[in-house]
């Protein structure tokens, strides 16, 4: 998640640190983000943004009925707070720019960013990138592991389909040498002639779409 205001961290922007348990750690230039009370691994702190994962924690709250406190603490005070609804999916998709619009960001067969430059030819696999896709079936990791194989299939059934083309989807779950949030899809490219150019995509997880329907794309050719 990604959390915008005035004053919630350093004024020089600070990455993720990794702590002496070799996860992301939860503490950041003096600055927490507290979700339900528990330490949400950080990303990324400055003066204006936070972005952190979402405690595992929370799916123990009951989707969809209970909320959740959100606080952002800094220097052992809390300077502002507020509550969000408990969901057991909410997925989006990671796109080029960090808007969430436009081009996902994709990495073809070949290991290149897909691209107008660059479109991946019908019948590739690429790789894309999701986060809240809920609990995996192999349970729970410690908030802010590193997943250091493959793994973690969500428990939803997820699609993913290229206009109104559905892809196969070959691999979804832990993106290797990436925090535990993270979720990598590799997906077959339909062959039809009609998947060409600029493509709208879209990610379905337990038949809760993405994010923005109709306002991603990924170039085929």
């Amino acid at each position: 998640m990604t959390l915008f205001g005035n004053d919630i961290g350093p004024v020089d922007a600070v990455g993720p640190l990794i702590s002496a348990d070799g996860r992301v750690s939860g503490l950041v230039a003096n600055t927490r983000l507290l979700i339900g009370g528990t330490a949400a691994p950080l990303l990324y702190v400055s003066q204006r943004q936070i972005n952190a994962i979402v405690p595992y924690e929370i799916a123990a709250l009951t989707p969809g009925v209970r909320d959740v406190a959100i606080e952002v603490e800094r220097n052992g005070r809390i300077v502002d707070s507020f509550r969000r609804t408990v969901a057991r999916v909410a997925p989006s998709i990671f796109t080029v720019d960090g808007s969430g619009r436009g081009a996902i960001a994709a990495v073809n067969q070949d290991g290149f960013l897909n691209s107008p430059a660059r479109p991946a030819p019908r019948g590739s696999v690429i790789s894309m990138y999701l986060t809240g896709t809920g609990i995996p079936l192999d349970g729970a990791h410690p908030d802010g592991s590193i997943a250091l194989s493959a793994g973690g299939t969500p428990r939803e059934s997820l699609g993913v389909r290229f206009g109104t083309v559905e892809g196969e989807v070959l691999y979804v779950g832990y993106s290797p040498g990436q925090v535990t949030g993270l979720t990598q899809v590799n997906v077959q490219i339909p062959r039809q002639e009609t998947v060409t150019g600029r493509v709208v995509i879209n990610a379905t997880v337990g038949g809760e779409f993405a994010q923005n329907v109709g306002e991603l794309f990924v170039w085929v050719q």
